[in-house]
């Protein structure tokens, strides 16, 4: 998991002289601080609405970043 900006732009993975070929930085902190920003409203819900909207806090990182299937 991601912990901080600092982090994220210091993983080796980031780390690239090809502009061209990397995601600009700006959009990269924009769709960094989107799903931190998700994730902490998610973390203040009460259980019985996560509930309501079918997800668990074990679940909320995963749906944060797009990757939550819901129950079927």
């Amino acid at each position: 998991m991601i912990r901080s900006f600092t982090h994220f732009v210091t993983r080796p993975e980031y780390r690239s002289h090809d502009a061209g070929q990397k995601m600009d930085l700006v959009t990269r902190f924009i769709r960094w601080r989107k799903r931190r920003n998700d994730m902490e409203v998610m973390l203040r819900l009460p259980d019985y609405l996560l509930k309501d909207i079918g997800i668990s806090r074990a679940e909320i990182e995963n749906a944060a970043r797009g990757r939550f299937e819901g129950k079927h």
